[in-house]
């Protein structure tokens, strides 16, 4: 195998500690890729009983960051159509 194709495989770094031999795996800032960037923003649609929106909140990429940021009309904008979901979920981000 080539040194190039080597050097691009993925390989888990050395274990977080000799005493618990738990391997590290998180990224910077300790967000995974993909979907389970967005796990907070999936507990918090869970706790609202909105958790049918979570691709929606996956496809616009709002993660815990952009949360607490989104309006009204972001909402909309999203596809929330459903006029008390809206609402709900706004009323929750006000008191993020």
């Amino acid at each position: 195998m080539p040194a190039s194709s080597a050097s691009r495989r993925l390989r888990p770094p050395p274990p977080a500690s000799q005493s618990d031999g738990v391997a590290d795996w998180s990224l910077p800032n300790d967000r995974l890729p993909g979907a389970m960037v967005y796990g907070g923003v999936k507990t918090w649609l869970d706790g609202l009983g909105l958790s049918r929106y979570v691709p929606v909140f996956e496809i616009h990429e709002v993660d815990d960051e952009v949360l607490p940021l989104l309006t009204l009309e972001d909402l909309k904008d999203m596809g929330i159509g459903a006029i008390g979901s809206r609402r709900k979920m706004y009323a929750a981000i006000q008191k993020l």
